[in-house]
């Protein structure tokens, strides 16, 4: 039988030379992030480390070992936590983007006229649907 490890889809977030997996986090370590993101743990705040320790586990230590710069560390909180949130797609995404998002690609209606440089955009008629006019 293989390895738990062996199997599992865990994050991992390349910095420089080196990929780093972030092993998940445990039952009571989901449980204190739902708690945070809920604002549960305004009386009880916690410190960078123990925030980056939970969400990244020991990829953590390994990063401070190898001299990783502290915005790749919070980007790779963020992923973390986004993958425990949300999913990965959107985690990778996050983590491609350097945390800064592209702005979205204009529709259609919106892109501007070659001629006036202004938005085009078709206008639907008002449905009759519903309305009645007064009989005299």
């Amino acid at each position: 039988m293989k390895n738990y490890y062996e199997v599992a889809d865990l994050l991992r977030l390349p910095v420089g030379d080196r990929t780093y997996t972030i092993p998940g986090l445990s039952i009571d370590g989901g449980k204190t992030v739902t708690a945070l993101l809920a604002g549960e743990l305004k009386d009880d705040p916690m410190s960078d480390d123990e925030f980056f320790t939970l969400m990244l586990g020991t990829a953590y230590a390994e990063m401070l070992e190898d001299g990783v710069p502290k915005g790749a560390i919070v980007l790779a909180a963020q992923a973390s936590m986004l993958d425990f949130r949300s999913n990965r797609a959107a985690a990778e995404l996050l983590w491609d983007e350097g945390g800064r998002p592209k702005a979205p690609e204009p529709s259609p209606a919106s892109t501007p006229s070659p001629s006036t440089g202004k938005a085009t955009s078709t206008r639907r008629r008002a449905g009759t649907s519903g309305t009645s006019s007064q009989k005299k």
